[in-house]
This record gives structure tokens, sequence and C-alpha cells, in this order.
């Protein structure tokens, strides 16, 4: 039997191989090991690198035998026969070598200690068979430290590797090994095309390819042709030669129950062996992860453990590509699934995300009013809203809890009339329902609770406190120890109507009702408003201690979430820096107003600031709260400053009518703020009082913007010494 030629000829290494440290690195343990294992998906650079490797252990006088078992080696016989031509053209002593003669000759012949020892190189590990590879195995096993062995291979070699790992004889190397760094990348891009590359062109093939050595190589191919005449185009993502090479390198060559299991779990960011089950429907997904990842398909570990699996990029751009585009309603029931699966383990974005990717709007509402309490709950309001934008109001007029939902985002947005009609909407679907038998007795009271909760959060963004009080209180008592988030809102409203009203006989009550509704689990999210909103008056009745300590939890907490300096943190944050002022901590109280006043002043942020408050409770624009807030601000900074209103009598703002809960309106002061103020604010700084004043976000109030902007006039002015004895300027208006 004579030997394919190619089967013992190294292949011709590129042109445009560049210095790869890390490989380099290698080189010493590869020359100590007795064998080296080369793992990574199609195109990595396994040849490449066992080139470099063998081309320096070849200068260093080792012989070099290389073996390519795509170049026609078939069984075990082929195998010996090529071993031995590589041998006989290496110069060893193997010409009497007969390929039917028995392992324990060729054992013997190939263990024979050599100085120099030999280099044994076998690519494609993988097209062998079992025969083969229990050979390899044994003549690793027997020869020891007379040969050092190069075997590469597509996912895992199938050779026994436990005993020499442990020996410390092997030198294992990845995927993780063999991809491009971003330096590696850059110089390969650019001694490919010969020239420098546009930078945005370079961004997005570090990023789509990850590394890859062929995707690089590809995508500078299609940047030479773009160059020549193609004009501008993607390089890489979805584009037919990264398609062909993968449909001939790896689909291609899957049995059909392989290739059908990297289709419909093409949708999955994330593989767990839990939702790759819940999307194909199989049982067997853990052993067909295990198998996937085993033969180098394009799949990459997440975590040490291997219970988390992402495809490479453009892999699984080219197959979800192709799922949607040849079976659109596969795609769409594998969507539906994987929501199903997410919602019911309680990850709630991933769920809705792909209900919308389904393009089924059905659903995808069905699902909304499914996890409608739980994305509010979770500050995801804005995400609801966003997403029910995109369905027409005969699928919306269906789902009251999404009704429901969107009706809260309306009212956080001032939009009464349209809160109303979604309200008005989710109540006759709850009277249809109550007439019927297809709804339990108990979810007809959840939705019922809901919808006066909604009343009441409506009422309060009226500022119709009296409604607030008398509504808030037995829709509390009927929730009793459930809904933990709906009764840190309602008590929040509560607290705030009766501060408004001055009906402090009962607070002592709320605060002991607030304290066990803080404890409750799922409280967690709700808490940070609710203590926001509660701190005001406990600094009204002297327990600044108790005030402290709510605003600092919820500070924490809302840095927890989401981050330092965020919308939601500015919400306790500037109470708390109006704290620190009048307890004397100027430094503590600049520094809040500093770092969260932007939120609420900056126009690049208004966006950030609306989505974090528009679903954290208590954070209506309610005009009652706004002035109290404003007036105690404002007063503080004229009583210090020893300049009057004008033509105000400050006392009529605490005389109220025992019928409404509007205050008695007085003239406006005149002269708002004085010429020092107003110089100082406007000359040294762009975040100045005025400019905040008229340029905060009405998401956060109009009585919040004042409250804010008092407690960074005071601590700007005392910080940066202002005389209370300078003259006040002519009047300005608000």
């Amino acid at each position: 039997m004579a030997v394919v030629p190619t089967i013992v000829l190294p292949p011709r290494i590129t042109p445009t191989l560049i210095e790869r440290p890390a490989l380099l690195a290698l080189i010493p343990k590869v020359a100590l090991s007795r064998m080296t294992v080369v793992s990574a998906p199609a195109g990595s650079g396994k040849t490449t690198a066992m080139l470099f490797w063998a081309e320096r252990l070849r200068a260093e006088g080792r012989p070099l035998l290389w073996l390519a078992a795509r170049a026609g080696i078939g069984n075990k016989a082929s195998f010996l026969l090529a071993l031995k031509a590589a041998g006989v053209a290496a110069r060893l002593d193997w010409a009497d070598l007969d390929a039917d003669a028995g392992d324990a000759v060729w054992l013997e012949a190939l263990s024979t200690v050599v100085e120099p020892k030999p280099v044994i190189v076998i690519d494609d590990a993988q097209l062998l068979d079992e025969a083969t590879l229990a050979f390899i195995a044994q003549l690793s096993s027997s020869a020891r430290d007379g040969l050092t062995m190069i075997v590469a291979a597509r996912g895992s070699v199938g050779l026994p590797l436990a005993r020499m790992r442990a020996l410390g004889f092997l030198v294992e190397v990845g995927n993780a090994d063999l991809s491009l760094t971003l330096a590696e990348a850059t110089q390969l891009v650019t001694m490919s095309v010969g020239a420098p590359i546009d930078a945005q062109n370079l961004q997005d093939i570090v990023r789509d390819t990850q590394g890859w050595v062929s995707g690089v190589v590809i995508a500078c191919d299609l940047y030479r042709r773009g160059a020549q005449g193609a004009g501008q185009m993607r390089l890489t993502g979805l584009r037919p030669e990264f398609a062909e090479y993968f449909h001939e390198e790896v689909l291609g060559q899957q049995p059909d129950d392989v290739r059908r299991f990297l289709v419909d779990t093409s949708i999955l960011d994330e593989l767990t062996p839990s939702a790759c089950a819940a999307v194909t429907g199989n049982d067997d997904a853990r052993a067909m992860l295990d198998r996937v990842f085993r033969e180098g398909l394009f799949l990459n570990p997440i975590d040490q453990e291997h219970g988390r699996y992402a495809y490479h990029r453009l892999f699984r751009d080219m197959v979800l590509g192709r799922l949607m585009d040849r079976a659109p309603a596969r795609a769409a029931m594998m969507h539906c699934r994987a929501s199903d699966h997410f919602a019911a383990t309680g990850d709630i974005l991933k769920a809705v995300e792909h209900a919308r990717l389904s393009g089924d709007q059905a659903f995808l509402a069905g699902q909304l009013d499914r996890l409608a309490e739980q994305l509010t709950y979770s500050g995801y309001l804005y995400r609801i809203d966003e997403l029910g934008a995109e369905l027409p109001w005969a699928v919306l007029a269906q789902h009251p809890y999404l009704l429901l939902a969107l009706a809260w985002r309306r009212i956080r947005q001032l939009s009464f009339a349209a809160a109303d009609r979604l309200i008005a909407t989710a109540r006759s679907i709850h009277e249809a329902r109550n007439q019927s038998d297809d709804v339990s007795a108990h979810d007809n009271e959840q939705l019922d609770l809901m919808i006066r909760h909604r009343l009441v959060m409506l009422a309060a963004a009226r500022d119709d406190m009296v409604e607030v009080e008398a509504e808030a209180e037995p829709l509390l008592a009927e929730m009793a120890e459930s809904h933990a988030y709906l009764s840190c809102t309602l008590l929040a409203q509560l607290m705030s109507a009766r501060r408004e009203l001055y009906h402090f006989q009962d607070m002592l009550k709320l605060e002991a009702e607030t304290r066990r509704a803080l404890s409750r689990p799922g409280s967690d999210f709700a808490s940070i408003a609710l203590k926001a909103s509660v701190a005001p008056t406990l600094m009204a009745q002297g327990k600044t201690q108790l005030a402290h300590r709510f605003l600092d939890e919820a500070l924490t907490l809302a840095r927890d979430i989401h981050g330092e300096g965020s919308g939601l943190a500015a919400l306790p944050a500037l109470p708390l820096a109006e704290l620190l002022y009048d307890a004397g901590d100027l430094d503590g109280a600049a520094a809040l107003v500093e770092r969260h006043l932007p939120w609420c002043g900056n126009g690049d942020s208004r966006t950030r600031w609306r989505r974090a408050t528009s679903s954290t409770p208590g954070c209506a624009p309610r005009a009652a709260i706004c002035r109290a807030r404003c007036r105690r601000s404002t007063t503080r900074i004229w009583s210090r400053s020893n300049v009057g209103w004008t033509g105000c009598a400050p006392s009529s703002w605490r005389k109220r009518s025992a019928c409404s809960s509007r205050p008695a309106r007085s003239r406006k002061p005149n002269g708002i703020l004085p010429r020092a103020i107003r110089n100082w604010t406007a000359n040294r700084s762009p975040r100045c009082i005025p400019r905040a004043a008229t340029k905060a976000s009405p998401s956060l109030g109009y009585g919040s913007r004042c409250s804010a902007i008092g407690s960074a006039a005071r601590a700007r002015l005392r910080i940066a010494g202002w005389n209370s004895s300078v003259a006040p300027g002519p009047s300005a208006q608000p």
C-alpha cells in the first residue's frame, strides 16, 4: 500500500505569520513534555501553532515526523505506513518495520531511545478511528521520554490523559490560548491588508471574530475586495463567506440530531442544560451539550464547571440567520418555548426579550401580563411601556395586569387621561370576570386590589390628598401581609398625604406599619422610595437619627441595584444632603449634591432619570408635597441671609381649609434670589441653581426639584463663603 505524500509533508506556513508571545512561551514546555494536546474549533490556528513549534524544535536538531490525518489516514494500517514513511524521511532506522507486524514490534522499535529524541506531530486527530487512537495512547505510555508527541483535534482528542496530566507530562492548549489578542489581531489585519485599516472596520473585525484566526483572515479578504471597488460593506456578521465556511467545516459534517440541536439552540445567548431541554423538548440536553463541546463545534464554556456555554458570535449568527430565513415559524416556536422557560425560572428580562423576538404580538402581550408585577417590582416598568407601545389596542385590551402596569407608567408621566382609560378598561375586564366562572375568586380579588391601588396612585398624582388618605388606609388593611411592594407605595403616599394635610395624630401608627412593611420579603426595591418619602416626616418630628439611617440604607441599596451616581440613587441622596447640611456636615452635603444633582438638572440625563424613577414608588410629582419642601428650603435660605419676602405672608401657607387638600394661595415673593446667589451660580457653575430649577426633569416633581435645589443652594453658598449681609438685587420671578 502506497502512502499519500501529503500525509507526511508539513503544510506551507502562511506568509502573514505574526509573532505570538503566548505560543513562543509554550516552546520549552512542549519540548519537555511527553504529549501536547491542542483542542480548538476549525480555523483556530492549531496547524499554524504546531508548525511554529515544530520548526523551532527541528532547528534544535530534533527529527520531525508530520502526520496529516485529513490527507488519507483511514485506519490503523494506513497510520502505521504513514508513520514509517515519516520516520524514514526523518532519517530514523525504521526501514525494516512491517505494517502487518504486531503492536509489540512497533512499540519496541518506536520506544527505542534516540538522541535527539523525535517529535511526532499528528494533525486532525478527530478523524482517526478508535484502534489508531488506542495505539497512540499505548505508544505514548511505552516510549515515555523517548518521544515528544503533539496531537491536534477539533474538540477532545479521544485519548486517556488523566494519568499523564497528574504526572505533569501533559501540555494542554485550548481555544483561549490560540485566540488572537487585540494587538495580534491588529497586526494580522495590517499585514494581511497591506495598509492601515479603518478604525471602525478594525473594531468590527476584532469584536465579531473574538480572536478566531480564520475569521480575521476572511474579513481581511473582504476588506481588500471592498477597497478594490466593492464599496462600503460590513466585513463580519452574517456574510455568505462565513456561512459557507461554517456549513462546509461544521454543520455539513454533523449527523441530523447534532445539526438539529445546533439550529434549535442558536436562539439562546447562553446555553444551559435546562434551557436547551426546554427549547428542544429533549431531556438529553446535558449529554448533547457535552457532545457538541467535545467535538469542537464553536461552543465555548462560560464557567469552569461547564454548566453554561455560548456559541461563537459569527457561528451563531450564521445558524440563527438560516433558521430565521428558512423556518421562521420554527424560530418563533423556539423563542416562545425559551420565554416560558425563563419566565418559570425567574429570569424575567430574558423571558420578555424572547417573547418579543417571537414576533407573536398576542404571545408577547400574554407574557407581559403574566410578568407585569415582577417587572414592575424589579424596576423595569419602563420596559413594559417600551414593549407595550408596539402592541395594538385590540391586543392590549385583553390583558388587565398589562393595562394596569401601563396606567402606572402614564401616572408617572402625568398623562392622566390615558391612565384613566387604561384603568377603566382593566376594570371592565374585572367586572366581566366576576360574572363568569373562568377565573377563581382569589384572582378576581387580587385584580380588584390592583385596580384600587392604581386609583390611589392617580389621586396622589393629581394632588388629591383627601382621597389618598381616605382610600389608602383601608386598602393597606386589606392587603395585610401580601404585596410588600404595593404596601410600601401606599404607605409612602399615605405618609405624604397626612404630612400635607397636617394630620400628625396617626404618624406613630404609620411609622410602626412602615417598619413592618420594610421587613417583609420583596420590599427591597420599594423600600428605597418609601424611606426617602418617610425621612422628611421623621426630620420634621425631630427623629434625625432614624431619618439618617433610613436614607443611608436606601442610598446603599440604590447603589447596589443601579450603581453609584444613578437616578435611583439620587432619590434618597438629595434628602440626605439636606439632612447633612442641617447637621453641619457641609462637605458631605456638597459631595452628595455634586454627585446626584446633575441627574435632575442635566438635559442629557433626563431620560435616564425618568427611567430610574418611573418604576419607583413615591416619585409621582405631587404639588402639595413639592410646595411644602420648596417652602422649607427657600424659607431657610432667606432667613439665614437676613433677607425677607416682599409682600408675602408665610403664615398663610399653613392655613388650610377643613374640607380641601389645597393650601391657601399667597402672592409670589418679590425677588426669589438675592443678587449674590444669582451672580455666584450664573458665573461659577454650569449646573447653577436657576438653570437646574428650569431644566430639572418633570419626572422628579416640582417639589423634589425645589428640595434638591434648596439643599444645593445652601451647601454651595456656605462652602463658597457667601456673606449674608449682601444686599438683595432687583426682583426676579422664579
